[in-house]
């Protein structure tokens, strides 16, 4: 128990960064994206798979070149880089809109997987590399832990925030849908509030744009919470530099 305890204290700080905000963000984008795309804009199942495919992809990359990188730049700022990749990724997600086409979502996913790449590898170095080798094994339960509640508590929250916020949008948008409204008029000439079908047909539309407003704050918040996590970066330890060859061999001589 004491050393599992240990093994809690010495990946706190990294852990609760990558368990928390990397959850949050990128499975919480992976929760509310497909159902956007489907319900909203009408993308079949397959196209949908597709858009959001080169996540995927920018993770594969940043992943094959960021052991490489370690090497070289300190491994804080390789977080920094990957959080501001997954920031600017969310940031373009704010932008979405029912008449976009499907370039912007390919761009803002093959740039927030190339951040979430980066902050995986290095965050996962910070944490194992600050480890002594005997308490690596409680490391990496605490880790997946902590990353499972992460991603569950992550999702959970976005999907419940995007319930509401589009439950009072649509309350607010519906506030001026009556027949002595002028704009109404002017816009919607002839309309007949006695057809059931017709008032059917515009309620679907206010509840479509409603869902879109609910959407777009959720990703301003997750654009926030991302910017927030930026001054955390300060209270990582990097990793002590393991001694090379030449090291070892001058201090044998």
């Amino acid at each position: 128990m004491r050393r599992t305890f240990a093994a809690k204290s010495r990946l706190q700080k990294a852990q609760f960064s990558a368990g928390f905000f990397l959850n949050v963000v990128l499975f919480g984008v992976l929760a509310l994206l497909p159902p956007m795309l489907e319900r909203l804009m009408g993308y079949p199942v397959v196209l949908t798979g597709l858009v959001t495919a080169p996540r995927g992809v920018g993770t594969l990359i940043s992943m094959g070149l960021v052991s490489r990188i370690l090497r070289r730049v300190d491994v804080r700022i390789v977080i920094v880089a990957g959080l501001a990749m997954a920031s600017f990724s969310v940031w373009n997600m704010s932008g979405f809109s029912l008449g976009m086409d499907a370039r912007l979502v390919v761009v803002s996913g093959f740039v927030q997987g190339i951040g979430t790449g980066l902050l995986f590898v290095a965050l996962s170095t910070v944490s194992f590399g600050t480890l002594p080798a005997r308490l690596r094994n409680e490391g990496a339960g605490i880790l997946m832990l902590i990353r499972n509640i992460g991603s569950a508590a992550g999702i959970s929250i976005l999907q419940v925030l995007t319930v509401r916020t589009s439950a009072a949008a649509h309350a607010r948008l519906a506030e001026g849908i009556r027949p002595d409204n002028p704009i109404l008029q002017s816009n919607m000439p002839g309309f007949d509030f006695n057809a059931p079908a017709a008032i059917a047909a515009l309620n679907a539309e206010i509840g479509r744009q409603a869902a879109m407003i609910s959407y777009i704050d959720v990703f301003w918040l997750l654009f926030i919470l991302s910017l927030c996590m930026m001054p955390l970066i300060f209270f990582v330890r990097p990793p002590r530099r393991a001694a090379t060859s030449e090291e070892i061999a001058l201090h044998v001589k």
